[in-house]
């Protein structure tokens, strides 16, 4: 490790180190009655590392922000390298907040919220917030062996977690938590070792990570092919004699106009394959006819019951949402989330609509979302649909309209909110061909898909199993099963005990350099009764920062500087609450 120390506080438990510190018995036990093998110890990180955590500038200081200073987040720690960051502060920033500069090599770990757990090392100096904890190793332990030695104990340091909507693994749980410390130059080996074995699987994982585009560029090859007639052509040679698509439509009655007919658009959009606004100009087979939707089937919408009137919700009529057609989108949808009652339809404009019914979602970024109704359902007015008569596929349509998911944003209005609006809607035209054909699209379809549907679960499979080797690669190594042991390795507990010397010589060192001082930012006041430490005591309980550096009249400069330095000797217990920040003073 460098001798680059961070520009961090806190105190070492020298008195208590060596009771601290599980060094292998002759049986070959640990402490707490697991295995350990020769030559290894185990140890609380702080025994054998710094920790500390950072802070967040004021955010209603626009000069804090957008300067040089890289500032990690917990979002930033991808169980990787830490290269780069999402926002940096300034020097200024930095001095007037509890920020702190963490060395390159640093190992960091996220403290709470939905990334609690992920781990990062530092590829370059950087500060951090006070959602991520920097560990600083000493000479002669390897930062990438904690580093994956904290991958291992991850779900047990998320077991230590404390809170309840937020839990959170504090600065405190970090230091106590104990390690397996294999010897210096075992650990080298056991790094090694485990980044050959972790780069082929990430090698399989990109590879795997591949296949995901190629399956949905594969869905849509196949939606759009059974769409322009490609998928059926040789069925089409097979059957010459169903009756044309022009024959069949020309036969169906027409279906009630819809209220908005004369407002359909006159704009002519093409889709991708067999949808478009207005008549498309594409070639279709013979039997095959560019038809309006609405000429085919009943145009249909659905309205929302008032959330006001309870009695209106939580009956036994499925009520389709957006969440709905998306978790059903491409399905005959059987069940629903919400339910409304007969009293909510009867004082709505929602009407039940029957099995069958084609239903599309046209706002927003759900557009495109299509399902089929397994059963009489109602919907929100999110959904517009179309009822058919028999002698047309409802699955044909949904296909349809799965393949098209570029196109209906083309056909949609508006940036910050799009939606297919009903112009576009009414004047939607789809490539149709005899009723027969249609259902031979749609088992030729359902084949297709279910097959990538397979290879998808099967490249899902591959993926977990994958996670499951990393995990087991970690048990492995450090249980010293995953390299050799050698005997000529200086035992871990010696490299412990020189650290633990090295520490009380620099303590004593520290020591007797120190003199009594007045603090300048105090007015003559000692470091123990200064500003800061007036206000705390007599809170006497913990305060929000703000408010202490408010109470305590200090500049900010002069503020963090002071803190940083009570902080350091242990005077004042810094607390973090999702972005709150608080101080108590520590008992003497």
């Amino acid at each position: 490790m460098s001798d680059q120390k961070p520009e961090v506080g806190g105190r070492s438990s020298l008195g208590a180190a060596s009771a601290s510190v599980e060094v292998a018995s002759s049986e070959g036990e640990s402490a707490s009655g697991e295995a350990l093998p020769e030559g290894w110890a185990v140890s609380p990180i702080e025994d054998f590392a710094k920790t500390a955590t950072g802070g967040t500038p004021s955010r209603k200081r626009d000069d804090y922000y957008g300067g040089d200073i890289p500032w990690v987040k917990s979002g930033d720690l991808t169980d990787g390298l830490v290269t780069k960051v999402d926002e940096r502060i300034t020097q200024l920033g930095l001095d007037e907040s509890n920020a702190k500069m963490f060395p390159k090599g640093a190992v960091c770990i996220a403290l709470y919220g939905a990334t609690v757990g992920k781990l990062g090392i530092l590829e370059m100096a950087a500060s951090t917030n006070q959602a991520v904890c920097g560990i600083f190793p000493e000479e002669g332990i390897n930062t990438r062996y904690v580093f994956h030695s904290l991958r291992n104990e991850r779900e047990n340091l998320i077991g230590k977690a404390q809170g309840g909507a937020q839990p959170n693994i504090s600065n405190g749980i970090i230091k106590k938590t104990d390690l397996r410390v294999a010897p210096k130059a075992e650990q080298s080996r056991i790094v090694s070792a485990i980044e050959s074995l972790q780069e082929r699987s990430s090698r399989a994982r990109v590879l795997l990570s591949e296949v995901g585009p190629l399956i949905g560029q594969l869905r849509q090859s196949v939606l759009r092919a059974a769409f322009s007639g490609q998928l059926t052509a040789d069925w089409r040679a097979a059957n010459p004699d169903v009756q044309s698509a022009k024959e069949l439509v020309e036969s169906l009655p027409e279906p009630p106009k819809p209220n908005r007919a004369k407002k359909a658009s006159i704009a002519k959009i093409p889709g991708d394959s067999g949808l478009s606004v207005g008549l498309s100009d594409k070639e279709l087979p013979s039997t095959w006819s560019c038809t309006r939707l609405t000429r085919i089937g009943q145009l249909v919408t659905g309205h929302t019951p008032s959330r006001k009137h309870p009695e209106y919700w939580h009956g036994d009529i499925p009520w389709i949402g957006i969440k709905d057609a998306g978790n059903n989108d491409g399905k005959v949808i059987e069940s629903t989330l919400q339910h409304v009652t007969q009293l909510g339809l009867d004082n709505s404009a929602s009407r039940l609509l029957p099995k069958g019914t084609v239903l599309m979602t046209r706002t927003a970024n759900s557009i495109g979302y299509c399902v089929v109704l397994g059963k009489d359902m109602a919907t929100s007015q999110d959904l517009v649909g179309w009822i058919f008569p028999k002698e047309i596929n409802p699955k044909y349509i949904m296909y349809l309209i799965l393949g098209e998911h570029d196109a209906l944003y083309r056909f949609a209005k508006g940036s910050a909110h799009p939606t297919v609006y009903f112009p576009e809607i009414l004047s939607l035209h789809v490539a149709l061909p005899p009723t027969e054909e249609q259902d031979e699209i749609v088992k030729r379809v359902e084949q297709a898909l279910l097959h990538l549907e397979t290879i998808g679960a099967e490249v899902a499979s591959m993926e977990s199993s994958l996670t499951v080797l990393d995990q087991s690669i970690l048990s492995k190594a450090f249980r010293g099963e995953l390299v050799p042991q050698d005997p000529r390795d200086e035992p871990a507990s010696e490299l412990l005990a020189r650290i633990r010397t090295t520490r009380a010589e620099e303590a004593a060192k520290s020591k007797s350099k120190s003199k009594p001082k007045t603090n300048k930012t105090t007015g003559g006041k000692s470091a123990k009764t200064s500003a800061i430490m007036e206000v705390l005591q007599k809170a006497g309980q913990r305060m929000e920062i703000d408010r202490v550096r408010e109470l305590a009249k200090m500049k900010s400069k002069d503020f963090y500087s002071q803190l940083k330095e009570h902080v350091k000797r242990g005077e004042i217990r810094e607390d973090f609450e999702s972005d709150e920040h608080f101080l108590t003073a520590a008992e003497s």
